[in-house]
């Protein structure tokens, strides 16, 4: 499978031709195989930056520190309204969050904690 999965990438982008062929030479179960490696190799090479709000200025100021923080990922900009004041990193099962609504929410866990 790890062999399918590399020779699906050209350039570091999903080649979409060589899917296709891929995936009509396989059997269903191992179709599923196939495409559940891919979205988890996707997972894996990509790192998702939640912030209020997106704009190209701020986009362009953090992409240096960024690769150099995540070498060889593929960084993906989402625009999360929710995220008060903070920012949130996401890499495959790895969640990382400095927002004021996290703070807030910490600092009542540590209320509730010392109230017992």
């Amino acid at each position: 499978m790890k062999q399918l999965i590399a020779i699906s990438y050209k350039n570091n982008k999903l080649d979409e031709k060589v899917v296709f062929k891929i995936a009509c030479l396989l059997l269903r179960k191992d179709l599923k195989r196939y495409v559940r490696a891919l979205k988890n190799y996707e997972k894996k090479r990509t790192v998702t930056v939640s912030l209020p709000s997106i704009s190209r200025e701020l986009i362009h100021k953090n992409e240096y520190l960024l690769k150099k923080i995540f070498p060889k990922k593929e960084i993906l900009y989402k625009k999360d309204p929710l995220l008060m004041a903070g920012v949130r990193f996401s890499h495959h099962d790895t969640i990382f969050e400095m927002s004021l609504r996290n703070t807030l929410e910490q600092i009542a866990a540590h209320a509730g904690e010392t109230d017992r």
